[in-house]
């Protein structure tokens, strides 16, 4: 059920080295990978934080390898599970992140355990870049736009959530003010 998409030459990269963020898919081989969209395959969304509670349907998922540039100045492809009507627009701002060089520190799913331990410990300094998150919403009790593929987190710790005088992560303080440039 894969959806064929036309990536610029710009997503048509070679990625070498080997990095255990972005352990799938993984960015060790060396190949051209161009953006793809595909169905949510069983493997990914038994790890991803999907269950039949969540109020968005499998089928309207959609999941995605991208490629982006690393904090370590090297390619890699990372994963995202986004809704499906959405899918060539996250692909398309992806693409002009990858041609301006933008620097991401780590793409992929996030997994049950891993928001387990977001909600009891919200101090940590994860960087995970991602959509798909079946949750309710901070400081709320209805369904968050994660929960249906429709929000993204881009380097969240660098990057943290405000709301008032609530910071998330709580270690992401230094990171508030959105006026300091950095490279």
């Amino acid at each position: 059920s894969r959806t064929p998409v036309t990536a610029p030459r710009s997503m048509m990269i070679s990625s070498t080295g080997d990095d255990s963020r972005t352990s799938t898919p993984s960015s060790s081989s060396r190949a051209t990978r161009p953006a793809t969209i595909d169905a949510v395959p069983r493997a990914v969304l038994e790890r991803s934080t999907w269950r039949p509670r969540c109020p968005v349907a499998v089928s309207d998922l959609a999941y995605l390898t991208m490629t982006f540039w690393g904090f370590d100045h090297e390619a890699h492809t990372g994963e995202m599970i986004v809704h499906s009507s959405v899918a060539n627009e996250i692909v398309g701002v992806f693409e002009e992140l990858f041609d301006d060089r933008f620097r991401i520190e780590e793409m992929r799913v996030v997994t049950l355990p891993e928001q387990r331990k977001w909600r009891t410990a919200p101090t940590g300094d994860t960087n995970v870049t991602s959509s798909f998150e079946c949750r309710k919403a901070t400081l709320g009790s209805s369904w968050s736009e994660h929960s249906y593929g429709l929000a993204i987190d881009v380097n969240p710790f660098h990057n943290p959530y405000l709301r008032g005088d609530l910071v998330g992560p709580e270690l992401a303080r230094a990171y508030t003010d959105r006026t300091w440039r950095r490279p």
